[in-house]
């Protein structure tokens, strides 16, 4: 009779836990903020203020490990394209697509990433070959997201433009990680480099298009 593996310990599943409820707390909070952003900075502006503390704090992590930033300039080129499909663009779209729905339904929209990032790995991703398990997994989800938005009421009440927003946000979060998958992985450098390389080159993509399409408020209100 086969033995049982040696039992986890309690510390190390706490920590996993306490990770998890914190990343879900962080990420969470985010689609609020930005709703309370909007109500005095244009989309764009919301958008660029976000990569720029990013930009900050990954900077500051790095200087602290002292890491390097990636090289080569075709692992640059392929990180400025992460840096709108899994920064730039998605940030912006759900700006705009909380003008007019709440954050509670963008957040709603974000749930249905992994599932666009299944059906895309399954299309572009060799590895990643379909099953029934995946594909009942990905109908399952499909339909409790159809659900949750009010599908079968005839998404009564629901702002058509703003919840397409933020599903194509989200559809572009999954092209971003296939495409990350596809052209960054084994490039020797380490996740926090290539973090803070791509919201830095998102900081900087954004720093060219708000000053286009927008102005500062006169006055905002605290």
């Amino acid at each position: 009779m086969p033995s049982a593996g040696p039992p986890r310990p309690a510390s190390r599943l706490l920590d996993w836990r306490v990770r998890f409820g914190a990343l879900a707390l962080i990420w969470g909070f985010s689609f609020l903020l930005i709703k309370v952003g909007t109500e005095g900075f244009a989309p764009f502006q919301v958008t660029f203020g976000r990569l720029l503390f990013g930009t900050a704090v990954l900077a500051v992590a790095l200087v602290v490990k002292r890491d390097r930033l990636p090289r080569g300039a075709r692992v640059w080129g392929h990180l400025t394209v992460a840096a709108f499909l899994l920064n730039a663009l998605p940030f912006s779209l759900f700006a705009y697509a909380e003008l007019t729905i709440p954050s509670t339904l963008a957040g709603i929209c974000n749930a249905t990433t992994p599932l666009w990032g299944m059906l895309l790995s399954l299309v572009a991703l060799s590895e990643d070959r379909p099953t029934r398990v995946r594909a009942a997994g990905l109908g399952i989800g499909f339909v409790g997201v159809l659900t949750v938005l009010g599908a079968w009421q005839g998404f009564s009440g629901l702002d058509v433009t703003g919840t397409a927003l933020a599903l194509l946000a989200s559809f572009s979060y999954a092209v971003g990680w296939v495409y990350v998958r596809r052209t960054l992985a084994g490039t020797g450098a380490s996740n926090l480099s290539l973090a803070g390389s791509q919201v830095g080159l998102a900081t900087l993509q954004l720093a060219v298009v708000t000053p286009l399409f927008t102005s500062m408020p006169e006055s905002v209100e605290l």
